[in-house]
């Protein structure tokens, strides 16, 4: 099992560092890095850093919307900022879900009003020249959003009400 792990580790180092194929895009990235694995593991290693690598290729029908069992296990905090914006952060606690999109229902504490929110999730992890990845957040991982509230200031509460990623290959 460890060497299959260092193994997956090497090839996905690669893969995340360009390796030595000239990939072009997601799927290319794909089929030359799993020529010859015969890993679990080391295939989802590979899918991430490919999705790392070419996050704007990934195809869009793969992102799909989340369970809501699989939405509670994604937990967060946030506000509204003096600049109007809410920032939020979250921790994805899903181990087969990369979490991509959010819908976030902002209410207000004052008149009980409410407003949904679309937010673009980006992985807390830091990348090159440290600009955070924006390919969604992996699993067990942290990420943030941030979405500009058109709403008044005051107090708020608020909550995850959908949840859209990849679902990982099992």
């Amino acid at each position: 099992m460890i060497k299959v792990l260092f193994v997956a580790a090497a090839v996905a180092s690669g893969v995340a560092q360009g390796g030595t194929i000239d990939s072009k895009n997601f799927d290319e990235c794909v089929l030359e890095h799993m020529k010859g694995v015969v890993s679990d593991v080391a295939a989802r290693s590979i899918n991430r850093a490919c999705r790392n690598q070419f996050p704007d290729s990934v195809p869009s029908e793969e992102i799909s919307r989340i369970p809501k069992l699989a939405v509670d296990k994604i937990a967060g905090e946030g506000k509204v900022g003096v600049n109007g914006a809410f920032s939020g952060e979250l921790f994805n606690g899903n181990r087969e879900w990369v979490v991509h999109q959010v819908i976030v229902r902002l209410i207000d504490k004052n008149s009980a009003t409410y407003r949904d929110y679309k937010a673009d999730v980006k992985d807390g992890a830091k990348g090159e020249g440290n600009l955070y990845v924006e390919s969604g957040v992996q699993p067990l991982s942290k990420g943030s959003f941030t979405f500009e509230v058109f709403s008044p200031p005051g107090q708020y509460d608020w909550y995850l009400l959908e949840g859209y990623g990849v679902k990982l290959p099992e």
